[in-house]
């Protein structure tokens, strides 16, 4: 999961136009929820959710992440609308 998340971000950043940054750091923060939210998922009760993403994700995030009936689902979905909003081209 760590080397794929990397390679996510990786290719992000290099197809993701400099000229927008807030895609960049939006894809940057929801890998992070994803990995997060799956560790989580398979280790439930022993951490909260809150604890890993507070600095990462703003409040209205974290609770549509705890929310969702299944948590790593939605952090993936979130981060296809992430590459879907932005202007990188496709191949």
């Amino acid at each position: 999961l760590l080397n794929r998340s990397r390679d996510i971000v990786r290719m992000g950043m290099t197809m993701i136009p400099d000229d927008e940054p807030e895609i960049k750091r939006a894809l940057a923060k929801w890998t992070y929820a994803t990995a997060i939210s799956l560790r989580i998922h398979f280790q439930p009760g022993e951490f909260a959710l809150e604890d890993f993403l507070k600095d990462t994700l703003t409040a209205r995030e974290i609770k549509s992440l705890e929310d969702a009936p299944h948590r790593p689902v939605r952090a993936i979905h979130t981060l296809s609308q992430v590459v879907m909003n932005s202007k990188m081209d496709s191949i």
